[in-house]
Formats: C-alpha cells, sequence, structure tokens
C-alpha cells in the first residue's frame, strides 16, 4: 500500500487500521474545555449573535443566545449554573472575567435604545 492513500468516504476506518501497523498513528487524547477558559477571540466587543434585541422578537434573540453562549460553554454565567465563588476561592477572578465577558456579550446583542435599562 501507498503511502498516500486516497480514502473512500465510505471506507470503514476499522479496516485501515488492520492493513496498518498501529505503531504508525499516534492518538491524542482530548482534552475538556472548562467554561472558565478564554479564546483569543473571546473578548467584550464581539457581537456573538444576531438579531438584536428589540421588544418584538424575544424569542428568536432568546434563543440565539442562548445557543451563542452554549457553543462557548458560557450559558451556565447567564443561568446561574455557575455560581460565583467566595472572593477568597482561587476560581473567584476567573469567574468575574466570564462574568464580565458574558454581560458584554448579552449587552451588546441588545438595541442601543433599550441597552441603557439593563444592569
Amino acid at each position: 500500500m501507498s503511502d498516500v492513500e486516497t480514502l473512500n468516504p465510505v471506507t470503514d476506518c476499522s479496516s485501515i487500521l488492520k492493513r496498518k501497523s498501529l505503531t504508525r498513528f499516534s492518538y491524542v487524547q482530548r482534552r475538556t474545555i472548562s467554561s472558565y477558559d478564554l479564546t483569543h477571540s473571546d473578548n467584550p466587543g464581539t457581537l456573538i449573535s444576531q438579531p438584536l434585541l428589540p421588544r418584538p422578537n424575544y424569542d428568536k434573540w432568546s434563543i440565539n443566545i442562548r445557543l451563542a453562549l452554549q457553543a462557548q460553554k458560557k450559558f451556565g454565567f447567564a443561568d446561574g449554573s455557575i455560581p460565583k465563588p467566595d472572593d477568597d476561592s482561587e476560581d473567584y477572578e476567573d469567574w468575574c472575567a466570564n462574568n464580565a465577558l458574558v454581560v458584554s456579550w448579552i449587552k451588546l446583542t441588545i438595541v442601543e435604545t433599550l441597552r441603557s435599562s439593563f444592569t
């Protein structure tokens, strides 16, 4: 078998593994991403969801903002399932940073005329 192999999408991966030595493959353990993790794209000026919230489209807005926050593993900051740790906890500073990020993301998805009424 050549080093470069054209794979058929229907081909069973296990049959390929049987033909090749397992020592040629290295497996990487999947890293679980924490809700406290921040990436280079996580910044308070990022608009994470459309449409913006004016009064008549709350249902559509809430579904989209929930999905956007769940995709970032940050929805727990909005619904309270990631509780604020004690002030002396090692997670306190990370929680505050993530909570502020989520609040800023949500505020950016609200029409400017309504934004000032949310605290």
